[in-house]
């Protein structure tokens, strides 16, 4: 007969501590790999936020584009966005010299602030640049 040999194993242990960290280090891969794609998105995202609009054809007055209300006077202009602070419809009227929400009432004066509720916060006023090169307006979405 065969004798059967048999192995002795080392028992491997591992320190508590040292299980944490590996752990942890193991744990921290796939959260930095989504931290990386998510910041990579919002810079992507920010570079292609900006709306171009020709000064031109822009009239005296408010002014209901895509995605902003414009309020150009012959010496300043505003810009805001046309989602309601609400609850987000888009505004895209005006009546009696105010800015009107179809969705539920509410009224923004033609700078922005709250004139009658539900909402009970201003416009968000967007920063622009004006290029004075191609008579346009970017704005800052």
């Amino acid at each position: 007969m065969k004798s059967i040999e048999k192995k002795e194993y080392k028992n491997v242990r591992i320190k508590r501590k040292q299980f944490i960290k590996l752990l942890f280090t193991f744990l921290l891969i796939p959260f930095a790999y989504l931290w990386k794609s998510v910041s990579d998105k919002k810079i992507k995202d920010s570079s292609q936020n900006e709306k171009i609009i020709q000064i031109i054809d822009l009239p005296f007055g408010i002014n209901f584009l895509d995605q902003v209300i414009v309020y150009k006077t012959e010496n300043n202009l505003e810009i805001y966005s046309s989602k309601c602070t609400h609850l987000g419809c888009k505004i895209n009227s005006a009546a009696n010299d105010e800015i009107v929400c179809p969705c539920h009432g509410s009224r923004y004066s033609f700078n922005g602030e709250v004139i009658k509720g539900p909402s009970t916060k201003p416009l968000v006023k967007l920063s622009y640049k004006v290029d004075p090169q191609n008579n346009s307006i970017i704005i800052q979405i």
